[in-house]
């Protein structure tokens, strides 16, 4: 540590304590609430006295190690949090002063090791040669009261008088054989209903930007890195072991692992009753979460129906900011956008984690604290935490948890999104789910549904309210003037109602600058999404709107195709290659692979080549049909009715057939595995399609 944050750390340390936490509670009671949601999450004991350290520059392996320590710690009583980067000494100075807790500097993390060696059992040793040992050693730590270490750190811990109490080297060929293991032997004796999902595969991403090893040690979770592709058949099957084995509802927490995608592994948690928790690049959770919550709800001022005046024929946008559901979006005040100088300068909807109000009080507590009056909060995807409802065993259930946590948390517009990424490109179509969130959520103002955008799939506005389908999106790369203005001239209908789902990583000068460019300003009226629901409701009973948002197809549909043409040559070419790969007998497709997602599927699971080659060509396929269909003006959602579709459009294009022949092996995957030589000769019929597709849409 340098002298300079040394000195920073010294100064909060002795720094004055202000009389108490701000008041914005109102002062009504939180009646009506009389339902007791499940207790799934480990309680910590307030903090009272926080020894700190740096732990900005340590390397991985330090960092795992001293972590452990914290969570060891911290379960009797939370005394240690680091600083790894400008945010956390942004917590510590507001929980001093806030929450009246004495501070300690430290110039090492180190020297809090000495401090708390005679509070640990010993340590054990994980296999840097299979990493999932690691995993494994963090509930064998919790349950041992012992430090998970690398070999490389045994003389560190023995130099604070810790004794080995087991090494796992050369224990377990695989991962499968580890984590059958804990899963027998140790998770038993663990916590039933968290579930820690922690990627090892260095250094693909985000197997680095984890922090979470202090609550997981701390809570006795088991901790895993399995994939829920479909793909990875083994590691499907033993993750349904584990989900079996816990207790539902529950939750896992951490980020997914390297070789599965966001969706599958949030889809496939939810239909064995388990919601998501996204734990990337937050440190300290064991303190955060010990932070005292108020027992008074939060209130934030809901604009009422009355109050929104008449619909113009305006243009009425409301952004909303995404990933509010994630810890690292609440702990850094929304993706860092509620420190820009630009905030609160502009009506905005944020994400927000109903959860909280339980699991992060203090968090809670400050995001609403930095609260402006343009600013407004809902619940972020998809209620309560981030999952996809329909896919829960017990949706109902479900619905009532995130009742009682909005209602906590003041959220009364909720983003409700169900997806299975597996047969549908955005939303499921699901009957019966609108009417269920009217019946558990009656006071909302509105809901929002579709992580992608599209101003082809329906809205719903007959219930208790709408609940509408982002028409557009702006995401990490976009440019946020153009978007807007496409979609505006893509649309001539007056009003016009835009949600704008906008990423996180979207810096509110950009949004800004894009705005001060548009023409014909007076034309458009920022709005919250309070205010948006109320107008869009206004609009409908006044004949001003109908139920399709975006009636005028044709130029979304323009839009549609040329977004699809931008992609077309990557697309060709990547399934080319392809075709070119399935020449490889399966032993040097084995051997001489290098992509480095194929080569860590093949190194480092059980995963067989003809699934690699089956899956690859299995997507390829999906993409193919979106791409041209789209290209043609034709919109495409459900998976199933776009291969239909391309039949009709292009069957008589050679070998159009081999895209029903893949989809039909997709449907029955589970039940059926194709040999290595049947893949590869579907990934070469399918680079002929898509040649032959080339031409004809050239």
């Amino acid at each position: 540590m340098d002298r300079r944050t040394f000195l920073a750390l010294s100064a909060i340390a002795g720094g004055m304590v202000h009389p108490g936490q701000m008041q914005i509670f109102d002062e009504a009671s939180a009646e009506g609430l009389e339902y007791a949601p499940p207790e799934i999450f480990p309680k910590f004991d307030p903090p009272r006295h926080l020894q700190v350290a740096p732990l900005d520059d340590a390397s991985l392996i330090d960092r795992q190690l001293y972590t452990s320590l914290q969570g060891l710690v911290n379960r009797k009583e939370p005394r240690v949090y680091y600083v790894t980067r400008d945010i956390d000494t942004s917590w510590l100075e507001y929980y001093r002063d806030s929450y009246h807790i004495d501070v300690t500097s430290y110039e090492t993390a180190q020297e809090l090791l000495k401090r708390y060696a005679e509070e640990i059992s010993g340590y054990i040793v994980y296999d840097p040669e299979n990493p999932d040992s690691r995993n494994i050693a963090l509930l064998m730590g919790g349950l041992q009261n012992a430090l998970p270490i690398h070999p490389s750190e045994a003389g560190l811990v023995e130099s604070v008088g810790l004794k080995e109490l087991d090494d796992l080297k050369g224990r377990w060929s695989d991962r499968y054989e580890a984590y059958r293991w804990a899963l027998a032997e140790l998770f038993p004796k663990g916590n039933q209903r968290v579930l820690g999902v922690n990627c090892v595969d260095e250094p693909h991403w985000p197997s680095q930007s984890f922090w979470l090893e202090d609550y997981l040690i701390a809570g006795n979770i088991l901790t895993f890195d399995l994939s829920a592709a479909r793909r990875d058949r083994e590691d499907r099957k033993l993750l349904d072991e584990i989900y079996g084995a816990a207790t539902a509802p529950g939750c896992i927490i951490g980020w997914r692992s390297a070789r599965n995608v966001e969706h599958e592994m949030v889809g496939f948690a939810a239909r064995r009753g388990f919601f998501t928790l996204c734990g990337l690049s937050v440190a300290n959770i064991t303190v955060h979460t010990a932070i005292p919550k108020t027992e008074k709800p939060f209130k934030q001022k809901h604009i009422s129906k009355a109050e929104v005046g008449p619909v113009e024929k305006k243009i009425y946008v409301a952004f909303m900011n995404t990933d509010g559901d994630s810890l690292g979006s609440m702990l850094h005040f929304q993706s860092g956008r509620f420190l820009e100088p630009q905030h609160g300068l502009l009506p905005y909807s944020w994400g927000f984690l109903p959860l909280a109000y339980d699991l992060l009080p203090g968090i809670a507590q400050r995001n609403w604290e930095m609260m402006k009056p343009n600013d407004y909060f809902v619940a972020a995807t998809c209620g309560a935490a981030y999952t996809y409802p329909y896919l829960l065993p017990d949706t109902d259930s479900y619905l009532e948890y995130t009742r009682y946590y909005q209602k906590k948390m003041d959220l009364r517009v909720a983003y409700m999104s169900n997806w299975d990424d597996d047969f549908w490109w955005q939303e499921m179509e699901v009957p019966g789910f609108y009417e269920s969130l009217c019946e558990h959520l009656p006071d909302s103002i509105g809901f929002g549904r579709g992580m992608g955008e599209s101003p082809f799939e329906p809205s719903f506005f007959d219930g208790c309210a709408p609940y509408i389908f982002c028409g557009e999106g702006l995401h990490s790369d976009s440019d946020v003037y153009q978007t807007i203005v496409d979609f505006v001239e893509a649309n001539t209908i007056r009003p016009l109602f835009i949600f704008l789902l906008t990423n996180h990583n979207t810096k509110l000068a950009t949004i800004h600058d894009a705005l001060d460019r548009l023409p014909n300003k007076s034309d458009y009226e920022l709005v919250r999404l309070d205010k948006f629901f109320h107008l869009l409701t206004k609009a409908r009973e006044e004949g001003l709107i109908g139920d399709d948002l975006y009636p005028d197809k044709e130029g979304l549909r323009d839009m549609m195709a040329q977004e699809a043409k931008t992609g077309w040559e990557k697309l060709v070419k990547s399934i080319a290659e392809h075709g070119d790969r399935a020449d490889l007998t399966k032993e040097e497709f084995t051997s001489q692979v290098t992509d480095p997602m194929t080569r860590l599927i093949l190194d480092r699971s059980a995963t067989p080549a003809n699934d690699i080659v089956m899956w690859d060509t299995v997507w390829d396929s999906m993409k193919l049909v979106k791409s041209a269909l789209n290209m043609k003006g034709v919109y495409v959602n459900e998976k199933r009715k776009g291969v239909q579709d391309f039949v009709r459009q292009f069957g008589d294009l050679p070998d159009a057939a081999v895209i029903q022949e893949i989809w039909t092996i997709w449907e029955d995957w589970e039940e059926n595995q194709v040999r290595y030589e049947e893949a590869c000769l579907y990934a070469k019929r399918l680079a002929g399609l898509a040649e032959a597709l080339d031409n004809n849409l050239s």
